[in-house]
């Protein structure tokens, strides 16, 4: 168990082949949301072949699966292009990440691992009364977002944790953004100076402010980061296992290029404490490493690769017959043309509006002799209507969220 007050928190690692290490980090008398059973669960990279139960150290316990004990605080896993080695501190919690001898991440490095836990308003409120402290600041019961407030009735819950790359000067992920790959320091590591910037926002939303929000991810986020530099032999990557809404700061430390080292702090709303570190010889390697992990995409249809026509109007069959015209008047290669939810009745998915498209066997067929398809957006909304079925079904299996 890893202390911290009266708070006593669990720790369990799992070591993998590919030089993969799955860390979790929660409290056992809390019920929270675990990601990771929905995003490794069909996992095709194969455990460490050494294992060793139960790291006792004094009045610690980290439960430790597949891996090697090499001390009483350190433990090696094995991968197909190198060694793969592990020092877990728990004095001052932190592990080292050690590939073919070289460090290339730390753990927890500058200390900022954060468990909020549960609590109760009502206990709270009568401590301050009982200490004549009638001006406790009792926040973050309430959590607002884009204009919409949600209660939160155990109060603030966030988790949070650094990851140091040592001598690695560049990251590159935190994908769905519009930007370039590689990552912007959001924080200036000069003394006194830590709040220059926006962190990343790991957040799904419809948003169509690209150039008011540079650092705030679109319609999906994938929390991975991935460090690397021309001048080392080897790389890194962390998949932080969260999907609660999440901020990202980077920082790099260091004089010159080679000796730099690149930080990312992540703090997520709620949830437990789980990610996954990846050892590896190039950025391949780690991707490699994350997609065996959380598993692959299947193959694409090879129309979905080229130019598709994707736009929220109020098209009618008349427009959609005309795009597929001009796109050949223009010589505009096109393999796809998208209607959007205008094409319901009434912006109810799984319905058709048979005035704006009263004849859509005939259009489609004009998109097939192109060469073209077409494909109808059914998004994760539904329409409040009490006379519509699948509104009906949703509301009596308690599955919707109003908002």
């Amino acid at each position: 168990m890893l202390q911290g007050g009266s708070v006593k928190l669990s720790l369990t690692i799992r070591l993998y082949e590919a030089g993969a290490m799955h860390v979790l980090v929660e409290n056992p008398a809390e019920k929270r949301f675990h990601a990771a059973p929905y995003v490794i669960s069909d996992s095709t990279l194969a455990p460490a072949k050494n294992i060793r139960m139960d790291l006792d150290a004094g009045k610690h316990l980290c439960v430790l699966q597949h891996a090697t004990l090499v001390s009483d605080s350190s433990f090696e896993g094995y991968t197909s292009a190198g060694t793969a080695k592990y020092v877990l501190h728990l004095d001052q919690f932190s592990i080292e990440c050690w590939y073919n001898g070289s460090l290339a991440v730390v753990v927890n490095k500058l200390q900022t691992l954060n468990y909020e836990s549960y609590r109760d308003r009502e206990k709270l409120v009568e401590k301050a009364k009982d200490a004549l402290d009638l001006m406790v600041p009792l926040t973050g019961w309430k959590s607002e977002t884009l204009g919409e407030t949600v209660n939160c009735p155990k109060g603030p819950a966030s988790v949070a944790l650094d990851f140091a790359f040592h001598e690695l000067e560049n990251c590159y992920g935190l994908p769905e953004r519009p930007r370039k790959a590689m990552l912007e320091p959001t924080l200036n590591p000069k003394p006194g100076s830590w709040a220059a910037g926006e962190p990343y926002r790991l957040f799904n939303i419809d948003n169509s402010e690209d150039i008011k929000f540079p650092r705030q991810s679109l319609y999906g986020n994938v929390p991975l980061v991935i460090a690397g530099s021309p001048s080392k032999k080897y790389n890194a990557g962390v998949l932080w296992v969260n999907p609660t809404d999440t901020y990202a700061d980077v920082a790099k430390f260091g004089t010159t290029p080679e000796a730099a080292t690149s930080h990312v702090h992540f703090i997520s709303e709620c949830g437990v404490l789980e990610f996954v570190t990846f050892l590896g010889s190039s950025p391949l390697d780690i991707s490699a490493s994350c997609g065996k992990l959380t598993g692959t995409g299947p193959m694409p249809q090879y129309f979905t690769l080229g130019y598709h026509q994707c736009r929220w109007d109020h098209d009618t069959q008349a427009d959609m017959e005309s795009f597929n015209e001009r796109f050949d008047k223009e010589k505009i290669p096109c393999d796809c043309l998208w209607l959007d939810i205008e094409h319901t009745d009434g912006k109810r998915y799984f319905t058709w509006d048979h005035e704006t498209f009263p004849k859509p066997l005939a259009m489609i067929d004009k998109f097939h002799q192109k060469g073209r398809h077409l494909v109808v957006i059914v998004d994760p909304h539904l329409k409040t209507d009490p006379a519509y079925q699948p509104y009906q079904e949703a509301v009596s299996q308690g599955i919707l969220w109003w908002f």
